[in-house]
């Protein structure tokens, strides 16, 4: 199922650049407006100029943000700054980080190519829905640079660890880039190109089942991509670039693997009446208010990852209250005439599926239309961040996740379940500019 593919990467000329660290991002979805700034000024080659440029006054459809990353790139290539490798490679991939509790953990994997494969194949599996703005924005990208700009993060099965075997292997070599980031996280990387060991990986993952992990909307992207380039193709024989996408894989039984939540903010919501909302959240949940205080904050979120191992809970922020709620479902039962029949029982205890199903839609009243369009929604990493937009006024609720575990990911994904947009935040995220995947027509 899992073919996997060497090829000939497009990376930063280590002779040009220096410091790898400064022409390097974030995926594109996670960067605010003051981040893409600090990294246009950081360094004139950095690839947010590619991959997440800006809008400019008197841009029209033949000079705009897709066609500067297309001049980008070309430039960038013709002047060395880009170069394209000689021999297929893959690209091995290593990420050391440290989690809350002050452990550190090592992510590692490794890129290389794998043929498109439409979600009803059930080779490739994805595990939540997808926005609709995003996708249009990565598709005109994607026209204007023909290639894959970053990878897709995808999570394979391999209990026996025989591909983690090769890629220690491959880690003992000198790494092509070896940095630490702002955040503090460690990053190596290196161009593999011995076939033999290659093979070894191509032959533990034939047959393996794909599940993305991270970059839903750059797959379904590319999906849209290739189906266009086949209509106006003739004489296709399936091997043609654009019938194959870049990724990064990971084994999910790596203990590396971390996911944290992704929190809701909801705003522009019309009659807003919290005493009404929290009544009506009564008839569903187990409600407790708790005096929100900063010095308390991180005994209140222990609560609720403590509710969270025993039942659905979330937490909430409600404008016009300077308490913490957090809501438990008490009563299962309750909420299933809200799902269509024949609902798997797992679905409907994963807190993210509640959240939207019971409170976002039905209480709220939020269609899914606007919850794909997020013209009531926005989505938010950081707790913090969350309750400061409802104190400061503008957002009139925010509600707090606990992260969703690997295996609920991995359960919803083989029964062919989505799960709410943003239901996952795998950290850390995989650095963008480290090796582009470019097609030759």
């Amino acid at each position: 199922m899992a073919d996997i593919l060497p090829f000939k990467g497009v990376i930063y000329n280590k002779e040009k650049i220096k410091e790898i660290e400064k022409v390097v991002t974030p995926p594109y979805d996670v960067i605010s407006k003051d981040e893409q700034e600090q990294f246009y000024n950081l360094n004139p080659y950095n690839v947010i100029r590619i991959t997440l440029g800006k809008n400019l006054a008197g841009d029209n459809e033949k000079e705009n943000k897709y066609t500067r990353a297309a001049d980008y790139l070309q430039q960038w290539l013709a002047n060395g700054i880009l170069v394209k490798e000689s021999n297929d490679a893959i690209y091995v991939y290593e990420q050391k980080y440290t989690v809350k509790n002050g452990g550190s953990k090592t992510r590692m994997g490794f890129i290389a190519l794998t043929p498109l494969q439409d979600f009803s194949s059930k080779k490739i599996l994805p595990h939540e829905n997808t926005l609709s703005k995003p996708k249009e924005d990565r598709l005109q990208l994607m026209r204007a640079c023909n290639g894959n700009l970053c990878q897709v993060f995808a999570l394979y099965f391999d209990e026996k660890k025989k591909t983690d075997e090769v890629l220690e292997e491959a880690s003992k070599l000198k790494p092509l880039f070896d940095f630490t980031d702002g955040s503090g996280i460690s990053h190596r990387f290196w161009s593999f190109k011995d076939k033999e060991k290659i093979g070894l990986i191509q032959k533990a993952m034939d047959g393996k089942k794909l599940l993305i992990a991270d970059g839903h909307h750059r797959y379904e992207t590319a999906l849209n991509y290739r189906n266009e380039k086949r209509q106006k193709s003739k004489n296709l024989t399936g091997e043609e670039p654009f019938n194959y996408i870049a990724m990064m894989f990971v084994n999910a039984e790596s203990e590396g693997l971390t996911i944290f939540p992704t929190h809701r903010v909801v705003n522009n919501l019309n009659d807003f009446n919290a005493d009404k909302i929290l009544k009506k959240l009564g008839e569903y949940f187990a409600v407790k208010g708790f005096d929100y205080r900063e010095s308390e904050k991180e005994n209140l979120f222990k609560k609720l990852s403590e509710a969270g191992e025993k039942n659905p809970s979330f937490g909430m922020f409600i404008k016009g209250s300077d308490k913490f709620y957090l809501l438990t479902l008490d009563n299962k039962k309750l909420i299933d005439g809200l799902f269509p029949e024949n609902t798997h029982s797992e679905w409907k205890e994963l807190d993210v599926v509640i959240l939207h199903t019971v409170v976002i839609e039905n209480i709220l009243g939020i269609s899914r239309e606007n919850q794909a369009g997020e013209k009531n929604i926005i989505y938010v990493k950081l707790e913090k961040e969350a309750i400061k937009k409802v104190k400061e006024g503008e957002a009139q609720i925010a509600f707090l996740l606990n992260p969703t575990r690997v295996s609920q990911v991995k359960n919803a994904a083989l029964k062919g379940l989505r799960m709410p947009q943003k239901s996952t935040f795998f950290y850390p995220k995989l650095l963008t500019g480290l090796v582009m995947n470019l097609f030759e027509d």
